[in-house]
């Protein structure tokens, strides 16, 4: 991860975000965003993978990111981030893939939660249903063509454990 002054207020920020939470294996869930902000390159995607769901804990707020120092760019990515009520979730992808910052959190996230499931004993039904979603959700931030990965089995998906590439569907007749 890269270690500036920057990325470590971050790091707290993300800290006080999400103190006291957990993932369903009982490890703090503050690892997961420093797994996240280990894939980042730059300083600003380093921050921003710390921060990439810190807002919808109501604990930081935008007005504090920016009075930080913290910079417009990775605000408004942050911003993009965080799902709004109501919006179905592959919607909400797509807007995050109008943002080059957000896109590539939000992959990295995904990615990682992907590997985080690995580390379950056992997989429950809705597990595999949120990952579905999650390698889907990485086909869309891709732009790999959808009708390739039907959403329906792990194994066409490139981070899953793809054996042979998946020919794209062809295109139902429009009646």
């Amino acid at each position: 991860m890269i270690t500036t002054a920057l990325t470590a207020a971050a790091a707290n920020l993300a800290r006080q975000a999400h103190a006291g939470e957990v993932d369903r294996t009982a490890k703090p869930a503050i690892e997961h965003y420093f797994a996240v902000a280990e894939r980042m390159e730059t300083e600003e995607e380093t921050c921003a993978a710390l921060l990439n769901s810190a807002l919808g804990t109501g604990r930081i707020t935008l007005a504090e990111l920016r009075n930080a120092g913290f910079s417009e760019p990775m605000c408004e990515a942050l911003e993009v981030l965080e799902r709004k009520q109501d919006e179905e979730f592959f919607a909400f992808i797509e807007r995050v893939a109008q943002n080059p910052l957000a896109s590539k959190v939000k992959r990295a996230d995904l990615v990682q939660r992907v590997e985080d499931m690995e580390s379950y004993v056992s997989l429950t039904g809705m597990d595999r249903r949120r990952r579905t979603s999650c390698l889907k959700a990485i086909d869309i931030l891709d732009g790999v063509d959808s009708l390739a990965f039907d959403g329906l089995f792990e194994s066409q998906h490139h981070q899953g454990r793809l054996k042979a590439p998946v020919p794209a569907a062809p295109q139902p007749p429009l009646h």
